[in-house]
């Protein structure tokens, strides 16, 4: 097995942008880390238990996920259209008014992202299809790899979540097109989820 390989593939998979990490931006602008945390929880729980459904199904999955795609690229898409059109309506409130991020930044928020990201799972059979299963039967691959890649996806979307809590005072000043561009960014994601 290839461990550099697979921690590459790791890496750039949850560091690059998608769904959970603009959440995270945004979140981290709007709330900071600390308002973002149930997200973040969220977030982790429902990636950690893909991760082991991932592994632990990897070959009933590389037989259902080819049925279930197109319509969980739909519902995918969907709820990141909604997350986008809230993030660009929060540009249109005031600082002071009840702020749509809060509704965001629940548990139960994240673990929905996390179950409708056609990104993540994509990721996640790849990483048991290409990197693990080939190589071993071993049972006690699935929760060390759903481990690493936790570790790995924590820490990214912790980084965008600071980097989103760095930007606070310029999100703040230009709250309406950072707004607007952050919710774009979350619809260039549902077009591409769909192609």
């Amino acid at each position: 097995m290839n461990y550099s390989s697979m921690l590459a593939y790791m890496v750039v998979s949850a560091i690059t942008p998608g769904p959970n990490n603009l959440m995270c931006l945004y979140l981290g602008a709007t709330s900071g880390v600390r308002g973002a945390r149930k997200f973040l929880s969220g977030s982790m729980t429902g990636l950690f238990l893909k991760m082991l459904l991932c592994g632990l199904l990897n070959v009933l999955l590389a037989r259902l996920v080819p049925v279930i795609m197109p319509y969980l690229k739909w519902f995918g898409a969907a709820y990141m259209l909604y997350l986008g059109f809230m993030m660009a309506r929060s540009g249109f409130t005031k600082d002071d008014e009840t702020d749509d991020s809060k509704r965001e930044s629940t548990f139960m928020s994240g673990i929905l992202l996390q179950c409708l990201n056609v990104k993540s799972w994509v990721a996640s059979l790849s990483i048991y299809s290409v990197y693990i299963i080939p190589h071993t039967s071993s049972l006690i691959s699935v929760p060390i790899a759903s481990v690493v890649y936790l570790i790995i996806i924590i820490a990214a979307s912790l980084i965008w979540c600071i980097f989103g809590q760095s930007i606070q005072k310029v999100y703040h000043k230009w709250k309406l097109p950072i707004s607007i561009l952050m919710g774009l960014s979350l619809v260039a994601c549902a077009i591409t989820a769909l192609l």
